[in-house]
């Protein structure tokens, strides 16, 4: 928590809370609008499309640059959800 308080990218949700109480531990972090990259996805199967190859690749970049960027600053994400 205290590692991700420092990390400021586009790219990545910002962090504003971590809590622990009896029973109970959560992180709060910033709201995004958009959708999930799994809701991203199954939105082209819905409309019978393929993903552009353009799109994917452009997806991966930002995603690659954000943990990349995380990883610099001693943050290792090893369960990485869409």
């Amino acid at each position: 928590a205290e590692t991700l308080k420092k990390i400021q990218h586009p790219n990545i949700a910002q962090f504003y809370d971590f809590v622990v109480e009896p029973g109970m531990a959560y992180i709060v972090l910033e709201y995004l609008e958009g959708g999930t990259l799994e809701q991203r996805l199954a939105s082209f199967t819905t409309r019978r499309e393929q993903l552009p190859l353009e799109t994917a690749n452009e997806w991966m970049r930002v995603i690659c640059g954000a943990v990349e960027y995380a990883h610099r600053h001693g943050l290792v994400h090893r369960d990485l959800k869409p």
